[in-house]
């Protein structure tokens, strides 16, 4: 069984073209934030077995997108995600 993860990771350049990074990333609802000084955030989702599983991919599949070494990683389930931040669960 997977569960579906969102995760922030930062990354340590932020001289990657953000568009390059949302098109190679587009299956997995990518968001791109610069942050000063001379770093960036990638959230997106993905489906994991495990929340390590999930730390293991995001870090993965950010760090090839950007060519750049990430610094932090932040994961959760989406539900908690969402739950944090205010959206509403979808009725069952």
């Amino acid at each position: 069984m997977t569960t579906n993860y969102t995760g922030t990771v930062t990354v340590a350049d932020d001289l990657t073209d953000p568009d390059d990074v949302l098109d190679a990333l587009a299956g997995y609802s990518p968001v791109w934030a610069s942050l000063p000084p001379r770093r960036a955030t990638v959230t997106l989702s993905v489906d994991a077995a495990s929340l390590s599983a999930a730390c293991t991919r995001l870090l993965a599949l950010v760090e090839v997108a950007t060519q750049s070494d990430a610094v932090r990683v932040d994961v959760t389930t989406s539900e908690e995600f969402d739950r944090e931040n205010g959206v509403e669960p979808d009725p069952a």
